[in-house]
């Protein structure tokens, strides 16, 4: 994976990652969807590891996120990916 996308330039980087974005908003922020899996959840039929509330709590950041600009969503994203190197540069 890391090939791939040290092979492409970064505008095509950049369009790929806001396409998926795109998607991604797409299905999350339609109420069919976002009510189904909320439906899931109660119902415990979206995996094992977490509680219902905190899933839907995860689901309920998903769709905040969705609604963020893509600029928005990418500083985030570069933040936390530049903190984890940090932390691992520290240990």
């Amino acid at each position: 994976m890391d090939r791939i996308l040290r092979n492409n330039d970064k505008l095509m980087n950049d369009v790929a990652f806001s396409y998926l974005l795109e998607y991604g908003r797409q299905n999350i922020l339609d109420s069919n969807f976002y009510n189904s899996e909320i439906k899931e959840i109660e119902n415990g039929k979206k995996g094992f590891l977490m509680t219902a509330e905190f899933k839907k709590e995860v689901l309920e950041i998903a769709k905040y996120m969705a609604e963020m600009k893509d600029k928005d969503l990418k500083n985030y994203v570069y933040n936390k990916v530049k903190a984890e190197r940090k932390m691992q540069k520290e240990r």
